[in-house]
Parts: structure tokens; C-alpha cells; sequence
């Protein structure tokens, strides 16, 4: 309890106490670093009091940007279908084997009977112990939607309180807070990387490490920062990369500016306490990760120059903020996904940034161009090992990056360099912090002009930096898997749903799965896996067209949704063929314009007229073809995949304007008004017997076989599976025990 109330009330112990402004909390220094006598000490009550009232102001932060998620917090998951998916799942496993008292670090419950070790997984541990107890009174949303909130707070706070020591200024602390809980990076990977989500423990490591270089440090200073360092690589391994970019740049600060205390004996101590602390709480799990890595092969790592900064994402909006209908073409051109190319600087903070560095003099100034330095590192290392420019990669131009790895080998197995983005983010925001400070010092007779200073660059960085839509998913919860979970059985389940929501099922039913999606695994379950006769089988499986239905359609003009043309057609997996002899009015150009979701084609006289092939969601193609007035043969082909469903064809042509191609135009071979139309359900044959796929399955305990809404048509046509349910977006297919 000592060291958290010296966390939280960080009463300065330093000889020279900095006058503040009125406003601002008890500092050791000003904005402009000019030591003056000390000024009466408060309480530590009400010192406590305004902190609360911080933490307070930064949980509103969060409430604020991620709305609507407290307002849906027990019904929507704070996140994509993706990744949550698969660290929700870890928390389970982390909270039924800390009740167990068993090891959270290897299971059973993926890749049945083999297990597998979860130290690679991305827990977020220190986020997922603190909502252990949440899963006794909330639902595995609620618990998720605890932890975003958390995180939220947790970044927020951690820049308010580092912005607070360095300026001594709560108000500019507050709103240090808010803009860098509103940066890009953060928002990008708030749809479901909680490992990255936390952004706050680096910046309270960064607290304690400032006292203890400048040499003010209490005894309580590296034991806090060993503890914030240590929740922050067992929160991700990338936060402990963020600091060992970070710290060497403060220690070149130190050497120039603290170097009595910096090089002495005091300070040595002091940083042997803070490595001692790090090794006895995150080394156990770093040196398994290390470990384990050198044992054997692990699948899984990312590609490190798809996932580098673009160039020009530093000085663009990105796919994730609501600038982006105006500049999503160019970003789009950009390598790796909307979650990984987050860099858009703002031109705002980096203006302030600037200026803050060039035009402050003293402690101020030599801080604000030390974190602006730390920006510029944060940013060249999120290039990656070669330049991208506009999408285009220039591998011939090696970056920093490269070099990076050949000292840190480790680094390559994390393989996205973008992330270090959060490093430019915090430099700036720390140094345009400590330009702001100054200016509401000089500003100390004239209030309202000091908050003018504070606010208006604030509200326009949060303008420059305003996000999309927080994303929301909605979860089913099929019922069968919950009577899975209250069952003693053992059974394996054999889960094809799709690589993430087996895990969500996996977190329902809580039964061992035949396979798995891990953050890292090694490579040879991921080859066991393929390898399963069962699995090569289903997948091995071809899809043939199998006639649905037949009819006459007047014109080509569907859009089913999520439906079907027929209750004899799926909804997913079915083809379709329009036929009939096309009467062409005039001689002369034609050009016919096809939408389609999925793939259409369309064919005149055999000739291939319209290609719009491929999975795509409805868009248009066109095509334009000569044709002589008379009777030509007219064939359009459509084929569905899975989600949304429907297709358009218009005409237009000499004294016909664009419309549908519809009757009389077209007539079937029949003599019919109209196209000949026939549909095609898709059905699927796997390549085993019946026999031999139900010994397969029984070989390796499984007795639940789960797919996505579509089914599987070999599971039941030949392997002879029942279906014990269909609905909630799955088919469970059950194996008998005869």
C-alpha cells in the first residue's frame, strides 16, 4: 500500500521545489525548468483528491471514446470478429486454470490430444488478472468490454501522469491525456489487439525512470518502475520493444544534462533494483518465449515488410479515421491492413511539437527536443527495413529497421515494425505537451487566454484525429455448447466454423478442439493438423452444381440480401445460368453493364462481352460489342459465394437509352418472354468414405463436427452425421456411437 500511495500522490522529495500555476499540481519543476524557493506543501489528502478526480476525467475519456460501448456493454463486443475472439478465449483458459490451480500456459483444449503451450498467446496478462473476477458476474462480452475500457483508462492516465511530472501542469497534463488516447494508432488497434490496447504502462515506467536519471528519485522510484516496465511486457512484448527504443534516448539526455546523477553510484543501484524487479516478474515468462523458440520450428510470424509504414501515411489520413472517404483511395494503396498503418501524425501536434523544440530554452527545451527526438527514432524504425513510398516498395533503400534486427534477432519473430508508431506518438505528444506548459506560464496573469492556449489546439487534434464508428459485433451463442460446458464428458470437437469463431465457440463449450488459432504455435501441430486424414478429406472435397430450380425471368434483376432466389437455393454456395436468343433493334454499338455479388459473366454469340468475375460485394463492370439487327445468343453466368447475393443487367444502344434488358427483347428457346433461367445448388463431396471418415473422427475423440452456416454436405450425404442443430450462424453435425 506504501508504494501505491507514493504512486498516486508523488510528493516531491527534491531540494528545489518549482512554482506552478494555480491550476497545476505540486511539481519539482516548471514548464521552464527555472528553480525557484519551495511553496507551502499540501495535504496529501487533497494532493489524493485531485488525482482521483483525474483518474475520474481520464475513465470519462474512455467512456467518451468508445461510445457507444457503455451503452451496450453487456450485449455488443467492443471489437471485431477477429482477434477478440481469440484473446477472450486465452482468458477463459488463464481463469478456469488459476481456479484449477494449474499452469495457464499450456492446454489441452486446442489441438486435442497433443495440447499446446499458450506462452506465445497475446493474454494482455496484467489486463486479463484484473478481470478474472468479472467472469462470476458478467457475461464473456461483458468481461471483454471491461477490459477495453480498462485499457482506454489505462492510456489516458499513463500520459496524464508523465505529461504531469515533466510540466507540473494537470490542465495540459488532462489534455495530454485525451489527445493521446485519440491517436490513430490507438484507434486502429482498438477493434482487437487488447495486447496493444493498453498504452499507458510505458508512460508510467517513463515517470519513474525520469526521477531516477535526474537523480530526485525516491526509494520507492525504481521498485514503480520496475513494476510498470514488467505490467508492460507481460502486457505485449512490443511494449517492452517501445522502451528499450525509448530508454537509451533518455540516457543520452541524462549524460548531457543529469550527468552527476546519471553516472554515480546512487543511480546504478537504483537501476539494478528496477532490472531486478523487471526479471523476477516478466523475465520467467520472456526467458519461456525464448525457450520454447529455440526448440522448434513457430508458425505464425508476420511478414515484416508487408506490415511496414508507408511513407506517405505519416501526412495522410488512414482507413481507421473519419477522413477516410476523402483519402481511402491513397491509403488504400498502402501495404499490411486498416489495423497496421496507423501513422497519420497530424499536422497540428506536429507543429507544436516543432516549435516546442525549437523555440524553448533550458529544462523545457532540451526535454521537448529529447522526445522529439524519440518521435523521429519512433518513426524511422516504423518504416520497417525498406522504403515504401505510395504502396510501391523501394527494397533496394535498407532503413534502420534492418539494422535493428541484426542487434535484437528477437524482433523479427514480432514482424510488424509499424507498431513502433506508438513510439512517435508518445514523443510528440510529450514534447508539444511541454510547449503548451510554457505557454500557459507565460500566460499565468491572463486566465482565459491560458486556457485558450490548452484547448483550441486540443479540440482541433481531436477534429484531425476523429476516428470512425467504434466497432461493435454482435456474438450468437449457439445453446447446444452451453450444455457442452456443464457436461463432465470428455469429447473433442472438430471446429470449421472459420479460424476465429472456433475460439469463441471453444470459450462457450469449453471441450477440447481438434485444431486451433493461436497467436503462435509450432509448426509441426499446424502440419499434425493439415495432415488429419478428416481435415484433408473435408477440405480435399470438390463442389459440384446440382439443378434447384428452373424457370423464366422477364429481365435480370435480383437483389436477394442475405437470402436466396427459391427456398430450393442456399443462401451461400449456389450458381445460376440465364439463357434466351437476345433481338437487337438496330445495327450498330451496344453496351451492356453488369453489377453483380458475387461473380457474373456475360457472353453474346459466344463471344465474352462483360467480365465481372471473382468474390467480390456488388459492383458494376461494362462492355460494349457491335451487333447487326436480328436474333443473337445471349448466356449469363452468376455464381454466390457466401453473404450478400444479386445481379443487374442493362443495355443501351442506338436510340435505346441505358434501361433493363428485359422482354420482348429476350426470349427463351421455348418461345417464352424472357431469359430460360436455371439455378444450381452447390453441393460438396468429400474425398473419404463413410467408414473411414467416422473412424478418423472417432480416432481422435471428436464427436461434434461444427460448421459455418452453409453445412457441409459431405457430412451428412457421406459420412453420415446427423445434424443436431442449425441456426445462430452454425451447423453441428453429431457422430453416433454406433
Amino acid at each position: 500500500m506504501a508504494l501505491v500511495r507514493a504512486a498516486m500522490l508523488d510528493t516531491p522529495t527534491a531540494p528545489h521545489v518549482l512554482s506552478v500555476p494555480p491550476d497545476s499540481a505540486t511539481s519539482t519543476e516548471s514548464a521552464s525548468g527555472n528553480p525557484v524557493e519551495p511553496e507551502a506543501r499540501r495535504w496529501p489528502a487533497s494532493e489524493a483528491s485531485k488525482e482521483l478526480c483525474a483518474a475520474l476525467f481520464c475513465a470519462l475519456t474512455a467512456i467518451a471514446a468508445t461510445w457507444p460501448l457503455t451503452a451496450n456493454f453487456t450485449s455488443l463486443l467492443g471489437g471485431d470478429a477477429g482477434d477478440p475472439l481469440q484473446t477472450l478465449w486465452s482468458w477463459r483458459v488463464l481463469h478456469d486454470a488459476l481456479h484449477a490451480l494449474q499452469s495457464p500456459f499450456t492446454t489441452d483444449r486446442v489441438y486435442f490430444p497433443h495440447g499446446a503451450s499458450l506462452v506465445f498467446m497475446t493474454f494482455d496478462l496484467p489486463t486479463a488478472i484484473l478481470t478474472l473476477p468479472l467472469w462470476h458476474v458478467l457475461s464473456p462480452v461483458g468481461v471483454w468490454n471491461a477490459g477495453v475500457l480498462f485499457a482506454f483508462w489505462l492510456t489516458a492516465f499513463g500520459a496524464y501522469r508523465l505529461v504531469r511530472e515533466l510540466t507540473g501542469d494537470r490542465g495540459v497534463a488532462l489534455c495530454a491525456g485525451l489527445v493521446f488516447t485519440a491517436v490513430p494508432y490507438h484507434f486502429a488497434h482498438a477493434a482487437g489487439h487488447m495486447h496493444l490496447l493498453a498504452m499507458g504502462w510505458v508512460p508510467l515506467y517513463l515517470v519513474h525512470l525520469h526521477r531516477m536519471l535526474e537523480g530526485r528519485a525516491r526509494r520507492a522510484d525504481p521498485i514503480l518502475g520496475g513494476l510498470f516496465l514488467s505490467l508492460a511486457t507481460l502486457a505485449s512484448f512490443y511494449h517492452l520493444l517501445y522502451a528499450i527504443v525509448l530508454t537509451p534516448v533518455l540516457f543520452a539526455h541524462a549524460a548531457l544534462r543529469h550527468r552527476q546523477s546519471f553516472i554515480s553510484a546512487r543511480f546504478v543501484r537504483q537501476a539494478l533494483a528496477l532490472a531486478a524487479v523487471v526479471l523476477s516478474m516478466a523475465g520467467p515468462l520472456a526467458f519461456a518465449v525464448l525457450h520454447e523458440r529455440g526448440l522448434e520450428p513457430i508458425a505464425g510470424a508476420h511478414d515484416a515488410i508487408t506490415f511496414s509504414g508507408d511513407l506517405q501515411s505519416f501526412f495522410i489520413p488512414n482507413l481507421i479515421q473519419r477522413l477516410q472517404p476523402t483519402f481511402g483511395e491513397v491509403a488504400r494503396r498502402w501495404t499490411g491492413n486498416r489495423a497496421e498503418i496507423a501513422l497519420y501524425a497530424g499536422y497540428t501536434l506536429l507543429v507544436g511539437a516543432l516549435l516546442a523544440a525549437l523555440l524553448l530554452r533550458g529544462r523545457a527545451g532540451t526535454r521537448a527536443r529529447t522526445y522529439l527526438a524519440m518521435a523521429a527514432v519512433g518513426a524511422v524504425l516504423a518504416l520497417g527495413p525498406s522504403l515504401h513510398v505510395g504502396g510501391k516498395l523501394f527494397d533496394e533503400i535498407e532503413l534502420p529497421y534492418a539494422l535493428l534486427t541484426k542487434l535484437l534477432p528477437q524482433i523479427e519473430f514480432m514482424g510488424v515494425p509499424v507498431r513502433l508508431g506508438y513510439v512517435m506518438y508518445l514523443g510528440l505528444v510529450v514534447a508539444a505537451s511541454l510547449g503548451i506548459a510554457r505557454l500557459r506560464e507565460r500566460l499565468a496573469r491572463r486566465p482565459a487566454l491560458r486556457w485558450v492556449a490548452l484547448l483550441i489546439p486540443t479540440a482541433i487534434l481531436l477534429i484531425e484525429y476523429a476516428p470512425r464508428p467504434f466497432t461493435l459485433t454482435r456474438l450468437t451463442t449457439p445453446a447446444p455448447m452451453l450444455t457442452w460446458a456443464e457436461s463432465d464428458e470428455t469429447f473433442a470437437v472438430l471446429d470449421l466454423s472459420g479460424h476465429y469463431r472456433m475460439m469463441w465457440h471453444g470459450l462457450l463449450h469449453q471441450k477440447p478442439m481438434t485444431g486451433g488459432n493461436l497467436t503462435r504455435v509450432p509448426a509441426r501441430l499446424e502440419d499434425w493438423y493439415r495432415a488429419l486424414p478428416i481435415v484433408k478429406g473435408l477440405s480435399a472435397g470438390q463442389r459440384r452444381p446440382e439443378s434447384a430450380l428452373t424457370r423464366v425471368d422477364t429481365a435480370i434483376d435480383f437483389d436477394w440480401g442475405k437470402g436466396s432466389p427459391d427456398p430450393s437455393v442456399p443462401t451461400d454456395h449456389f450458381s445460376a445460368q440465364w439463357q434466351g436468343t437476345l433481338d437487337v433493334p438496330a445495327s450498330g454499338r451496344w453496351r451492356f453493364f453488369l453489377a453483380s455479388d458475387d461473380g457474373a459473366h456475360l457472353s453474346i454469340d459466344g463471344r465474352s462481352v462483360v467480365n465481372n468475375g471473382g468474390t467480390h460485394v456488388m459492383r458494376e463492370r461494362r462492355g460494349e460489342v457491335d451487333l447487326s439487327q436480328g436474333k443473337h445468343a445471349i448466356e449469363v453466368r452468376y455464381a454466390e459465394r457466401t453473404g450478400s447475393a444479386g445481379i443487374r443487367l442493362d443495355w443501351e444502344g442506338p436510340d435505346v437509352a441505358r434501361s433493363r434488358l428485359t422482354a420482348p427483347f429476350v426470349t427463351s428457346d421455348d418461345g417464352l418472354a424472357g431469359f430460360a433461367a436455371r439455378f444450381f445448388r452447390d453441393r460438396k463431396r468429400c474425398a473419404l468414405s463413410r467408414d473411414a471418415g467416422r473412424a478418423w473422427l472417432r480416432e481422435i475423440g471428436v464427436r461434434y463436427v461444427v460448421t459455418d452456416a452453409t453445412g457441409d454436405d459431405c457430412l451428412t450425404d457421406e459420412l453420415g452425421l446427423a445434424i443436431e442443430w442449425a441456426a445462430d450462424g452454425v451447423v453441428i453435425h453429431r457422430l453416433d456411437d454406433a
